[in-house]
């Protein structure tokens, strides 16, 4: 039942980053509104709970809680605010992890890394979440110009791991939407220091306004994979959300998966 609380959380963070930009995937909405009303009605009934499989046991239920959970992952770690301003991509061996929080006091980390580049364009990936000491992980082999996952292993909070059963056509966001340069220039505030847990840095500071909805503030450095250190975003109903890069490094190595193939 805790790792259906935290599933909440994470598509609840995911729900809230989606409500403050007006750029956004309709297809990332559907799956997460579409787990949301799920996570309701099961709370409602009591059915998840009722057919939860026991701690360790991996069947029908856990491939399905793992392919959600990857889903909404992906799309949270590689769309923040429904867009990713960084101009910087990764290399094979490069992560960075962030904590985000809201003005409610909700917490949560992450990670993104890219564990390898296969010579056909196919890359392995793992993102990994926390929140209240529990921890999700996942490494996807994914065709990033389909945005189609190919392959994922998993392992949960209770410790649980393996193969996950991957269908054809599964989406998975790891791709951005790609915003013009002179829509990004146009947005500059200016060039300032700033100071974020893993470290100090001389950042771009850009802003989007909509009248009468939210404010978003990115902090752009291009020596940091990714090239975001912070972000912030305001909801409609004026709740703060603020993401900053907790450590970056360029050692990934596979937890999960014994061989990149």
């Amino acid at each position: 039942m805790r790792s259906i609380v935290m599933m909440g959380l994470l598509v609840w963070v995911v729900l809230l980053l989606g409500s403050c930009s007006t750029v956004g995937s309709a297809l990332r909405e559907g799956i997460s509104e579409g787990i949301a009303r799920s996570i309701a009605g099961s709370e409602e009934t009591g059915e998840m709970e009722a057919e939860e499989e026991p701690p360790g046991v991996i069947g029908p239920q856990w491939y399905g809680l793992a392919t959600m959970q990857a889903q909404v992952a992906f799309a949270y770690t590689f769309s923040l605010g429904g867009y990713w301003l960084g101009q910087r991509g990764f290399a094979p061996g490069e992560w960075v992890s962030f904590r985000i929080t809201t003005s409610e006091g909700d917490e949560l980390t992450a990670q993104r890394a890219l564990l390898g580049r296969r010579d056909d364009g196919k890359e392995w990936w793992r993102v990994r979440y926390e929140s209240e000491a529990e921890e999700w992980i996942f490494e996807g082999l994914v065709d990033p110009e389909a945005e189609e996952l190919l392959r994922l292993l998993a392992r949960d909070p209770e410790g649980t791991e393996g193969e996950v059963p991957v269908e054809k056509g599964t989406w998975v966001q790891v791709g951005t939407v790609d915003l013009t340069e002179e829509s990004i220039e146009g947005a500059v505030v200016g060039t300032e220091r700033i100071t974020v847990p893993a470290g100090s840095f001389t950042a771009r500071h850009l802003r989007y306004t909509i009248p009468g909805g939210d404010v978003s503030d990115w902090w752009l450095v291009q020596s940091v994979p990714g090239g975001v250190v912070k972000w912030t975003g305001t909801t409609a109903d004026g709740e703060r959300v603020t993401c900053e890069l907790l450590d970056y490094g360029t050692d990934a190595r596979p937890l999960l998966v014994k061989a990149l193939e």
